[in-house]
Order: structure tokens, then C-alpha cells, then sequence
């Protein structure tokens, strides 16, 4: 991401997802508390989900994601915003 960037528009992908009752994933601005939502939901194991979203990311360009339960994930920047 160039300097000065403050967001990202990102495609958020859940695959290889284990839990029987499903989870979660979020995504958010490095340094900030979590903010206790989530941006894409899953209902049970063996699913591949995605979400287009955008989220604040640090000075650094830096952003954090949480997994509500175990999946592997995948984040594709498709564009930043000044």
C-alpha cells in the first residue's frame, strides 16, 4: 500500500472451515481494540465463504483479522483509499 493510504477495499475469504457450529471472521485497523463484530459469518465445517469489505488500516497500512474459529483465510487487496 502507497503512504498515506487509510483504508483498503478487500475480498475476505473463510475456507477449510472445522467448526460444527459454525464462526466468524473480522477485520479492522491495526492498534484498535476489536470492535466486536464480525464481516463474514459461517454456518459449518467443509465451507469456503467471501465478503467484499473495506476497513481502516494503520499508518502503516496495517490491519488486524480475528477468526471466531479455526479456518485458514484469505485477504486480496483490490484497492486503498486516501
Amino acid at each position: 500500500m502507497p503512504a498515506g493510504a487509510t483504508a483498503v477495499l478487500v475480498n475476505l475469504v473463510a475456507t477449510g472451515t472445522t467448526s460444527a457450529t459454525g464462526g466468524y471472521l473480522t477485520i479492522w485497523a491495526n492498534g484498535v481494540a476489536w470492535p466486536g463484530t464480525s464481516n463474514l459469518n459461517w454456518s459449518g465445517p467443509g465451507q469456503t465463504v467471501a465478503v467484499t469489505t473495506v476497513t481502516a488500516v494503520d499508518a502503516n497500512a496495517v490491519c488486524q483479522v480475528r477468526a471466531g474459529s479455526v479456518t485458514d483465510v484469505v485477504v486480496d487487496v483490490l484497492g486503498y483509499y486516501r
